[in-house]
């Protein structure tokens, strides 16, 4: 897993946020699932986290695998 910013308009400073999880299943034809969801004032973080990144909060001190993961 690891993240980062992709340039979008350079002179503006503007980028866009990814985070990226490989898949865990081998495959001969590689994948990609872009997530966009949320909407104004909610981020796309919130719906990776809680429904489709490997890994999920139990609670506020615990990270379990996510089993209902897309990776």
């Amino acid at each position: 897993m690891h993240a980062g910013y992709l340039p979008v308009d350079p002179e503006h400073h503007r980028t866009l946020f990814f985070r990226h999880f490989a898949s865990k299943h081998t495959s001969d034809k590689p994948r990609t699932v872009i997530w966009l969801n949320g909407g104004p004032g909610a981020s796309s973080l919130v719906g990776a986290w809680t429904e489709i990144a490997p890994f999920r909060f139990q609670d506020e001190n615990t990270i379990i695998e996510n089993n209902g993961s897309w990776h």
